[in-house]
């Protein structure tokens, strides 16, 4: 596959973006975090897949640790890595050693990437594209191949606890709240998209662990913190009820 970069439109949500990063990556990037992603994350979007050999766009890839995740089971995927961040994209391509462009998701998708994906994955990146979310999700249906599979994790606008994820984000400066909500499943699906796989999830190590950023969490605390809550995790993951889920995991396919 020939990719060439192309320019993205400049929006508040880079620019904030671009001020976070070094934050965001502390917090999201670190081991805890990163082994968090793979017991509740990946083994369910993952189960029952072979990525071996298929071309992987890893969407809102920020620096890349889902993409090892995927290249860590899968060693030979073939991975691309786009986001809105020029600092992140950079980082992509050192930590991958491989392509990564620089791309507005809610404007329309440059032709060169259309119909060259097998499988997109996308882990909390969709919400942050609310400010056009058709047209991301046109973009989506636009760079899947025939049969080809959207792997997602999205924070959920049908929780209880959305109010409060709201007034979070009015209030606190790392979200930016023009830019950013909790999403829908069907706000992913087109005539063409179609839910495959659906599951709502989220409990304490969701919150204390994976976003830790949020409660400014020191690493020493979340090292503390880590191995009872991710016990806990397992617990309240059976019993999770979809109105108090935070988030939603989704294996969304696009029509042969």
């Amino acid at each position: 596959m020939s990719l060439t970069d192309e320019p993205s439109t400049e929006n508040t949500q880079k620019d904030h973006y671009e001020r976070i990063h070094a934050t965001y990556a502390e917090h999201y990037y670190d081991e805890f975090s990163t082994e968090y992603r793979r017991q509740f994350f990946f083994d369910y979007l993952f189960n029952g897949l072979d990525l071996n050999g298929k071309q992987i766009g890893d969407l809102c890839c920020g620096d890349g640790v889902n993409s090892l995740a995927v290249r860590r089971q899968f060693p030979r995927a073939m991975l691309t890595g786009f986001d809105i961040s020029p600092t992140a994209v950079k980082t992509y391509r050192s930590a991958l050693h491989s392509h990564a462009y620089e791309v507005d998701l809610t404007q329309p998708i440059p032709e060169v990437y259309i119909g060259q994906f097998d499988f997109l994955i996308c882990i909390g990146g969709l919400h942050h594209c609310v400010a056009n979310l058709p047209q991301t999700v046109r973009n989506i249906e636009a760079m899947l191949k025939p049969g080809g599979w959207l792997l997602t994790v999205e924070p959920f606008s049908g929780s209880l606890l959305d109010l409060a994820r709201r007034l979070w984000y009015r209030h606190d400066p790392y979200f930016d709240e023009q830019n950013e909500r909790a999403i829908s499943p069907r706000e992913l699906t087109t005539h063409a998209l179609e839910i495959e796989r659906l599951r709502y999830a989220g409990g304490p190590a969701y919150y204390l662990i994976f976003n830790s950023m949020i409660f400014r969490l020191s690493k020493s605390l979340k090292a503390a913190l880590y191995g009872p809550l991710m016990a806990a995790e397992h617990i309240v993951q059976l019993l999770m009820p979809r109105f108090l889920a935070a988030v939603f995991l989704a294996r969304i396919r696009k029509a042969d």
